[in-house]
């Protein structure tokens, strides 16, 4: 019990920080969890760990981005991928070809 409280405390302090620091929550696609024990039946946990965290100004800037998440493989975690929409970077530059 005491080691889940302490779990819950360390998250409330990220919590806290993401808010003071006026982030959120970059949209997402794939794994709704990135994070496994690796654990089977009653002792798997999942949980959604790794996020991408942006500012209202990123948003802003590239409003069409989002993240990627994919099957972690052999890792406990998800990779990501942060992608921006190819139509933001190109506007207002010319193409030559």
């Amino acid at each position: 019990m005491g080691q889940l409280a302490f779990h819950r405390q360390s998250m409330e302090g990220l919590e806290e920080a993401v808010h003071e620091a006026n982030l959120e929550d970059l949209r997402y696609v794939g794994q709704r969890y990135t994070w496994w024990n690796h654990q089977e039946d009653t002792r798997s946990i999942h949980r959604k760990l790794d996020r991408g965290l942006v500012n209202e100004s990123w948003m802003t800037k590239f409003p069409g981005s989002f993240a990627e998440f994919h099957p972690a493989g052999s890792s406990d975690h998800s990779p990501a991928i942060v992608t921006i929409d190819p139509r933001v970077i190109m506007k207002g530059r010319t193409s030559k070809i």
